[in-house]
């Protein structure tokens, strides 16, 4: 049994990292006064002394920027709530964006953070880990992010990320990541929590739980629909060796969002993901749906080379590789779709501009096979390619592509070759092989 000096604030301070409890040292709860400025003095004297913080579950008033140092981790209640709140009418940020900083080997853990942010950038940035926390109430612009993370490696795991009607805007941006991995994350309403459980571990629906009660409890506001992104993740430009895995995104799917500032329905959605000028980027064992059915609402690949996109579970939506001729990358190579289910959806290959020989895109190994089709309809092409490419390297397996309990090839566009099954499996790299037996993980039913 640990004695009243041994807790913080009734709570044991967690042991796997160093840390010093938040209320020794000045930092108040429940009080409505901010606390900014008090973190970032001890989060400073805490991290010179190779430690972080641990703020027992309460409220904390937050209205200025957190500049997170080296060893500078901010860890929450993991079995209560903490919750940290601004009030202003921009969200602050907690992290570090002054590109030439060095910041590594922390974590932040285990938040409930109302209109704040996490933001580190700069191509010293390593070893930061990014989990279990909530991001609700959001105030940025639309193009903003609720979680930002460039240059270096992070783990991004088990967050919850909403938006309500008035906190339209970005879930997650990765920009320049090298060794990262995204995984356990969960998007949209807490009406989902269920059918995401087959994909979340029981922590992250603990924190979706968390936050229905805090929001029964009066502790903030949470409207029914939490789906209101214009992209749940941007991965900008050159995001290498990394993983997306296990994530359960589920948006809404109104053709534009309500804009706060104009009181208006104008704000124009941009794709459930948006990747582009990536290498050796593994995608797999996601569920996708919400977002409108138009291109604005589909997965988007640009511009790049070495991806893995398999056993996913695309809801009412497309995978769409979609090159364009104004990036400093004209090439789409290395592009493995295999063993998805796609629900009501397509896979689609589409580029700006007709290949020349002064300008074209290089396509290399465009492979589609052993994917789960279902369909109202099973007469249209459900895998097509623009014969604006003039590449021979679109490969199919065509008895492999079936709707699903049918022996029924699925239709595809006339640009393919139909290869053996063997000759495609041949194809995938020897690092890649082990996806081959990887299947969808299906939403709770």
């Amino acid at each position: 049994m640990l004695n009243d000096t041994e807790l913080c604030g009734g709570e044991s301070v967690p042991t796997n990292i160093a840390l010093v409890c938040a209320l020794t040292v000045g930092i108040e709860r429940n009080t409505g006064v901010d606390q900014s400025a008090n973190i970032n003095r001890e989060l400073a004297a805490a991290a010179a002394e190779n430690k972080g913080l641990f703020f027992p579950a309460g409220k904390y008033r937050v209205d200025g920027n957190i500049n997170v140092p080296t060893k500078g981790s901010l860890v929450g209640s993991r079995t209560e709530t903490t919750l940290f709140y601004s009030t202003l009418a921009s969200a602050p940020s907690i992290g570090d964006d002054v590109y030439a900083n060095t910041v590594e080997n922390l974590m932040i853990s285990d938040i409930i953070f109302d209109n704040i942010t996490v933001s580190f950038y700069g191509n010293t940035k390593k070893n930061i880990i990014v989990r279990y926390n909530a991001f609700i109430n959001t105030k940025t612009l639309p193009t903003q992010n609720q979680v930002s993370v460039a240059h270096g490696n992070y783990i991004v795991k088990g967050n919850v990320f909403m938006r309500g009607r008035n906190y339209p805007g970005v879930g997650l941006s990765t920009y320049k990541n090298n060794g990262s991995t995204i995984s356990y994350n969960f998007l949209g309403s807490a009406s989902n929590k269920d059918k995401a459980s087959t994909y979340i571990d029981v922590r992250t629906q603990n924190l979706i739980t968390k936050l229905v009660n805090a929001k029964n409890a009066g502790q903030l506001v949470m409207d029914d629909d939490q789906g209101n992104y214009v992209s749940g993740w941007y991965a900008t430009d050159e995001l290498r060796n990394s993983s997306f895995f296990r994530n359960f995104f589920a948006g809404n799917t109104q053709q534009m969002l309500f804009n706060p500032q104009t009181q208006v329905e104008d704000i124009q959605r941009d794709h459930i993901i948006y990747i582009k000028q990536y290498d050796n980027v593994n995608v797999y064992q996601n569920y996708f749906t919400g977002w409108p059915t138009t291109a604005a609402g589909q997965l988007k690949f640009r511009n790049a080379e070495n991806l893995v996109f398999a056993a996913n579970y695309l809801d009412t939506t497309n995978f769409d590789a979609r090159p364009y001729d104004h990036s400093p990358k004209l090439f789409m190579r290395n592009t493995y779709i295999f063993n998805n289910y796609i629900k009501e959806g397509k896979v689609t290959f589409w580029q700006n501009f007709d290949d020349s020989d002064e300008k074209s895109i290089d396509v290399a190994d465009f492979l589609v096979f052993s994917n789960t089709f279902s369909a109202t309809d099973m007469t249209i092409d459900r895998i097509t390619r623009t014969a604006r490419n003039r590449s021979s390297d679109f490969y199919i397996t065509q008895s492999s592509n079936l709707y699903t309990g049918t022996t029924t090839e699925v239709l595809a566009s006339n640009n393919f070759t139909n290869i053996t099954l063997e000759a495609m499996r041949a194809k995938i790299p020897a690092d890649k092989q082990h996806f081959l037996t990887m299947a969808y993980i299906a939403p709770q039913s």
